[in-house]
């Protein structure tokens, strides 16, 4: 089966017009990652998406003074991978590795970035499955990222007036400033995104 054929069998790009899955399908490539190796680095810069065809995958996070925390897997064959090549900054959001040996169809961002310029309407509504999978993917990783409530930390030291254990954290300006993701943002968001967060 060739890369046109696999592009659309795919749920992400169903209904999109045949002439944009052929130009998709000619800039592709069938990739095979080996157990353990990585998919995509977190802060990478993101010139490819990936969708896994067979295998199975993790996602995780690194954070300050911590190793790579583990936010999930998946096995589902359409499972989207750098979501971020989508949009600017083009940084990937998370490391993925391959858990076994695993294929994805691969699609340099160079080709989406011109389906896009040739039609804005079609960017849309990629950005709307992207906004799809990525709420999904955020569902699925809710419970492994979810801060312990005060009887869980308690329950955990074993103290029942024990304080959370986690040490102290840098201020949410101060990680988003220092993340690569946002290296080409305005400072004037990142503040006002560090003030919700």
């Amino acid at each position: 089966m060739n890369a046109t054929e696999l592009l659309s069998e795919l749920a992400f790009f169903q209904g999109l017009p045949a002439e944009v899955m052929q130009r998709l399908g000619e800039a592709s490539e069938v990739v095979v990652f080996e157990s353990d190796e990585a998919v995509v680095h977190q802060h990478d810069v993101a010139h490819s998406v990936h969708f896994l065809l067979s295998g199975s995958i993790a996602f995780s996070l690194r954070i300050e003074s911590a190793d790579d925390l583990y936010v999930g897997a998946t096995s589902r064959p359409g499972s989207l991978v750098g979501w971020s090549a989508f949009r600017a900054p083009y940084r990937y959001t998370a490391t993925v590795r391959a858990q076994q040996a695993s294929t994805f169809l691969r699609i340099p961002r160079s080709a989406i970035e011109a389906e896009v310029r040739a039609d804005p309407a079609l960017g849309y509504q990629l950005l709307c499955r992207v906004v799809a999978a990525v709420a999904d993917r955020l569902d699925r990783a809710a419970p492994y990222v979810s801060p312990r409530t005060s009887s869980q930390a308690s329950a955990i030291s074993g103290d029942a007036s024990a304080s959370d254990p986690r040490p102290e954290l840098a201020s949410p300006l101060d990680v988003l400033n220092a993340s690569p993701f946002f290296d080409s943002f305005d400072r004037f968001y990142v503040k006002e995104l560090a003030d919700h967060a």
